[in-house]
């Protein structure tokens, strides 16, 4: 990716990033509604009250305990809650992040784009881009992400009348069409882990190289987020 692409999709992250997490309004589960009560209560005992229910709707439910994350930090932001409440902020950041994706590609794509959304959220908080421990958990998943990612990947072919179709039995038609559609859901896969990748790292790099301020008692955490996240050289020059 350019530059100049790799700025655009960093910019538009960001922007959605900050925005509220979407809840779909027609999810009938009581649980999923009291949690939207209490977040739209505004009220901080009612927010804290309702971060258990929001752990509870993992992994069942992977849009709405994004989104429901995201939420009930903004009303803690919001409700400019007391220094010692803030600090839910930071665990539900941590409880979020150490969140595994399905390993399917077809399902492990919108769980990884929520999942990241919230990410870029939760690091508008002090309590968490300023945090050692977040910071570490936040490299994790990017090499967890370059882990998932294929070297000098190709698209695998892909076609609106795959070859072979028309003159395919109703069972090997299935199959053409199954086999097309998984090439899709994978070179979307490597598409989303791509832009992942290049936007976390961005923000990565960021917020560790602020924390550690090339103060030598921070060696060891420079090394630490350099092999989680699996950096090269040249990205780990940006954190000395």
């Amino acid at each position: 990716m350019n530059t100049k692409a790799c700025s655009i999709a960093i910019g538009l992250a960001l922007i959605a990033a900050a925005m509220p997490g979407t809840i779909n309004a027609g999810d009938a589960d009581p649980a999923v509604q009291a949690i939207t009560t209490a977040i739209q209560s505004a009220d901080t005992k009612q927010v804290l009250a309702a971060l258990p229910m929001i752990e509870q709707l993992w992994p069942q439910k992977p849009d709405a305990y994004f989104a429901s994350a995201k939420n009930a930090a903004g009303a803690l932001d919001a409700a400019a809650a007391a220094p010692e409440t803030r600090g839910a902020i930071s665990n539900l950041f941590s409880s979020m992040i150490e969140k595994t994706m399905p390993s399917a590609p077809e399902s492990a794509r919108p769980c990884l784009e929520a999942k990241n959304d919230a990410i870029l959220y939760f690091l508008n908080f002090r309590e968490v881009r300023e945090d050692k421990t977040n910071l570490l958990a936040l490299a994790r998943h990017v090499g967890t992400i370059r882990s998932l990612m294929v070297s000098n990947f190709v698209p695998k072919t892909v076609a609106l009348n795959p070859p072979g179709l028309l003159d395919a039995t109703p069972a090997q038609a299935q199959q053409i069409i199954q086999d097309n559609q998984r090439n899709q859901a994978y070179n979307d896969w490597q598409q989303s882990l791509a832009t992942a990748n290049t936007i976390l790292t961005f923000q990565l790099l960021h917020d560790a190289a602020r924390v550690a301020g090339k103060q030598p008692e921070n060696a060891g955490f420079v090394k630490d987020v350099s092999t989680a996240a699996r950096l090269a050289p040249e990205e780990q020059s940006q954190l000395q």
